[in-house]
């Protein structure tokens, strides 16, 4: 049997996983809390097999109560927040599920804990990608790409369009958050809503107007903005 505790601020979310985890007939619930203090009180007494553990909560973070646990157990994280997504992995999570929990990926996630639970020093099939990649949360998945893969990215809203791997992909993070998680070295911000790859550029055009564009390897041309002129300039060490 599985001993599982559900730790997460949100009452609904404690028992959304409640009425999933109930169709496990080897998962066990041996209790809930509702911030990092009370889960790590509960670890101690309780010593589950697995946490199914949100990542942002009061009196700490998922991240938090787990450098407070020793032994740790396994974890599965069951957040709302894609960003966590490297981090997690890079503390050995089994899986990184995000709200609202899908019953096929919890199932997912359950298989592989119990390969882990069954063989502690072997890998875990589809094991974390490294922390290179990045983790684009879309509706039903995290997509992880290498940063050598994203072309450009576009604010659409507090949406963002980011172009990667020959895919347009709509996702819920703000432009400025995902410039952050970008290294500046080789992504430049040529416009208030487009950031694009240097090593993408196939060629800088200027129209009749005196307007610059980026021409992308892909075809795409993006709008450069005046204020971003000298900053694009500088990483691709050409004068336009």
């Amino acid at each position: 049997m599985i001993r599982a505790l559900v730790v997460d601020d949100e009452p609904l979310a404690r028992e959304r996983l409640r009425q999933l985890l109930a169709e496990h007939p080897d998962v066990e619930i041996v209790g809930d809390a509702e911030n990092a203090g009370d889960a790590a009180t509960a670890c101690a007494a309780m010593t589950p097999d697995v946490l199914l553990l949100d990542v942002s909560m009061p009196l700490g973070t998922g991240f938090d109560l787990l450098r407070t646990l020793s032994p740790v157990p396994a974890v599965i994280f069951t957040t709302a927040h894609a960003e966590f997504a490297i981090s997690a992995f890079e503390v050995n999570a089994v899986d990184y599920l995000l709200k609202p929990i899908d019953t096929d990926r919890l199932a997912q996630a359950l298989n592989r804990l119990r390969q882990k639970l069954a063989r502690p020093d072997a890998a875990l099939p589809n094991a974390a990608p490294s922390s290179t990649r990045l983790a684009f949360r879309l509706p039903s998945q995290i997509l992880f790409v290498r940063p050598d893969q994203v072309e450009w990215v576009a604010a659409e809203g507090n949406y963002c369009r980011v172009h990667a791997a020959g895919k347009a992909m709509l996702v819920r993070e703000m432009l400025s958050a995902i410039a952050r998680r970008l290294d500046p070295a080789r992504f430049v911000r040529v416009h208030r809503s487009a950031i694009i790859n240097v090593d993408m550029i196939q060629k800088v055009v200027v129209d009749k107007q005196g307007r610059y564009s980026v021409v992308l390897q892909s075809g795409a041309t993006v709008r450069v903005g005046t204020s971003h002129r000298k900053l694009l300039q500088r990483l691709i060490d050409d004068d336009f």
